[in-house]
């Protein structure tokens, strides 16, 4: 097992993260089944969410690389490059 590059404070970013997609996607199962005059809206926003959360986080992770001097399409996951290895 190869050891770990990311702080505790990352990985413990990246659980909540995955924590928050998981309930986007039950909140949408459960908005797509519901029958209530609002539950179209809640469902195509709770689909619209879906969508954006990991958008904005990669865009995120390529503005960090911008701030840390390399080129907004350098490689946002430097962990790929060390399995090659």
């Amino acid at each position: 097992m190869h050891p770990s590059n990311y702080t505790k404070t990352q990985r413990i970013f990246a659980f909540i993260g995955v924590i928050i997609l998981v309930l986007l996607y039950i909140c949408t199962l459960i908005f797509s089944l519901m029958k209530h005059e609002y539950a179209k809206h809640l469902f195509l926003a709770s689909l619209a969410a879906t969508v954006a959360v990991p958008l904005m986080i990669h865009f995120l992770m390529m503005m960090i690389n911008v701030k840390r001097g390399k080129g907004i399409f350098d490689n946002p996951y430097p962990y790929r490059d060390k399995e090659k290895k």
